[in-house]
């Protein structure tokens, strides 16, 4: 028997850990996926209260419909650079 070729109870225990630890990671993955998309769709149509300022410039993003464009610095637009 080598080192690699263990039949002790810990090294049988170590595989059914890491596939447990697995599990858990793509449960609560899942779960984050979940719980975004239920937000965004809820944002969207206008189910949650959007008469409340967002707190935060990620939830403002979150709100903002369609593509959000990209304006050009102050100092270009004061040079006349128009806003796309």
């Amino acid at each position: 028997m080598d080192a690699y070729t263990s039949s002790s109870a810990p090294s049988r225990r170590a595989p059914v850990c890491v596939r447990l630890a697995r599990r858990i990671y793509h449960a609560v993955r899942e779960m984050h996926f979940a719980s975004k998309q239920a937000a965004e769709f809820m944002l969207r149509y206008g189910l949650a209260e959007t008469d409340q300022p967002p707190d935060t410039y990620a939830e403002f993003l979150l709100r903002t419909r369609g593509v959000v464009r990209h304006e050009p610095p102050a100092r270009r637009r004061s040079a006349g650079s128009p806003v796309r």
